[in-house]
């Protein structure tokens, strides 16, 4: 019932299944069906906006039929988190909206289906399905991406070209480019630190022999405060950016 979900369904025109949180409770104090129905049309035990005026007889056949349960909302919490932490490189919150979109479409694609996709005419489907509902790329979205690239000022690409020499010369890798992932763009040293995913302060607390640097040991603000009072915070930054390359050659190199 909170109203975040109220208001996200509303904005979406979805229809929101409800279950009050004294539900248990309330229906445990109904001695018979009548008692049960009076329940109910108080909004007493569950209810689904969006979906016109339901009886109570409706209401539990949709729910059979749906599976619409909180143990149900619960467990898709659990194996999202669980999927969400097994993720080994850790996930922006930029990209998390795609992430949580991707193992949603999974879940209920096993909901329908009865299995997780697997074989090449069910990825084709899917492929076909996703280039459905794409947005196409118009030739005025190229150019308007083309004028924004010239926007940048001489100022701006001369101090590209001095950290990007600096980073390759760290980093030991004479290919190393900066990417959005990397939160260089204004190359301001506050931004960086106060913008990166917590991980990679965690991460960058380490580079800079800064103690202690683990959650449990301190908080995200106080790490803040120490890194940006950090004298060599810039090589550290650098070193950070060059040391995610050297991993990703790693990882590529067996496959070359």
């Amino acid at each position: 019932m909170n109203p975040i979900y109220t208001q996200y369904t509303s904005m979406e025109s979805l229809p929101h299944y409800v279950i009050h949180s004294q539900y248990h409770k309330n229906k445990a104090k109904c001695k018979n069906e009548k008692a049960l129905i009076r329940a109910y049309e108080n909004d007493l035990l569950d209810y689904v906006e969006g979906a016109g005026i339901l009886t109570y007889k409706q209401m539990n056949e949709l729910k059979k039929e749906k599976h619409l349960t909180i143990n149900g909302v619960n467990g898709f919490h659990s194996e999202l988190r669980r999927y969400i932490d097994n993720i080994e490189r850790g996930v922006s919150t930029k990209f998390l909206d795609n992430w949580c979109s991707f193992i949603s479409y999974v879940h209920n694609y096993k909901i329908d289906n009865g299995h997780t996709p697997s074989s090449l005419d069910e990825v084709e489907s899917i492929l076909k399905e996703l280039l459905n509902l794409n947005i196409p790329v118009r030739i005025k979205n190229i150019k308007q991406k083309e004028n924004a690239v010239r926007k940048q000022t001489a100022k701006y690409t001369k101090k590209l070209i001095e950290t990007t020499v600096a980073s390759r010369v760290k980093s030991n890798n004479p290919y190393l480019k900066f990417n959005e992932e990397d939160g260089v763009q204004n190359f301001d040293k506050r931004y960086f630190v106060m913008h990166i995913p917590e991980y990679k302060r965690r991460k960058l607390a380490k580079i800079l022999g800064i103690k202690p640097f683990s959650p449990t040991a301190i908080s995200s603000k106080e790490l803040k405060k120490k890194l940006l009072k950090h004298p060599k915070l810039k090589e550290g930054i650098l070193e950070l950016i060059g040391l995610k390359e050297h991993l990703l050659r790693l990882v590529i190199q067996p496959l070359s």
